[in-house]
């Protein structure tokens, strides 16, 4: 797993953890976070991670002004990795 896909994982299970909500909504820091986010976001989508992804996070026409959030569900495959895989 990409560090990308990693820290973005690790940020919606940390979500999870406090009121286990599944849905998990993202906001870019800047340009090269959104990036980096979504590449990250493409992988978990793919590996089965995440479901339910929002359509921006393979659209070649999302912006960081304004803001546009990525959205997506944890599945119990990212549940799981995240429970034996956590770095603390």
């Amino acid at each position: 797993m990409s560090p990308a896909a990693y820290e973005l994982l690790a940020k919606a299970y940390d979500h999870y953890l406090g009121d286990y909500d599944r849905h998990f909504s993202y906001q870019f820091k800047n340009e090269n976070d959104m990036f980096y986010s979504l590449n990250g976001a493409q992988q978990l989508d793919s590996d089965g991670y995440i479901d339910n992804a929002s359509n921006n996070i393979y659209s070649s026409q999302i912006h960081v002004y304004p803001v546009e959030l990525i959205t997506f569900d944890l599945t119990d495959k990212g549940i799981d990795y995240m429970r034996s895989h956590r770095k603390l």
